[in-house]
């Protein structure tokens, strides 16, 4: 009887304290709604966040590269060794590891080619060698024109 009493008492309260009970109310939701609402906000950066991480290879790209310089004793020192990857160290992981989705090979230019507009300014681009893999490997798209294919890297 307890139940049925509490029920009829809360329901002629709500009755006698119209106002009271209906800001109450609106207040609740608002609330609700709010944090709903910044917990949709929340989820939607983080798969931006993520969709762009990816972009830019995300846990899935695995970069190795050789420095020319070490530092040593608190100076920059060059590195005098010969040991680079190869392209057939390239083809060696594509060929033993089935699970790699694409390897390729990068050789940045940093400094660039002088580059003159039509108005007569100049700029410097750098520039990198790559081999057709390269889009696939870091999920890019070409905006305009084509990428280099395996018949440009043979040929």
């Amino acid at each position: 009887m307890r139940l049925i009493e509490g029920l009829s008492i809360g329901i002629s309260a709500i009755r006698a304290n119209k106002m009271r009970s209906l800001l109450t109310m609106l207040g609740i939701i608002i609330g609700v709604a709010a944090v709903l609402a910044m917990i949709a906000i929340g989820d939607g950066a983080k798969i931006i966040v993520l969709q762009d991480a990816q972009k830019l290879g995300g846990a899935n790209q695995f970069t190795m590269y050789r420095t020319s310089y070490k530092r040593e004793g608190g100076r920059w020192i060059r590195i005098r060794s010969n040991e680079y990857l190869e392209y057939e160290d390239v083809l060696a992981i594509e060929a033993e590891c089935p699970s790699v989705i694409a390897v390729t090979p990068r050789i940045p230019e940093w400094r660039g080619s002088l580059i003159q507009a039509e108005d007569g300014s100049e700029t410097r681009a750098g520039y990198n060698g790559v081999d057709a893999a390269y889009p696939i490997a870091l999920d890019w798209d070409v905006q305009e024109g084509r990428f280099i294919t395996d018949e440009d890297v043979e040929n």
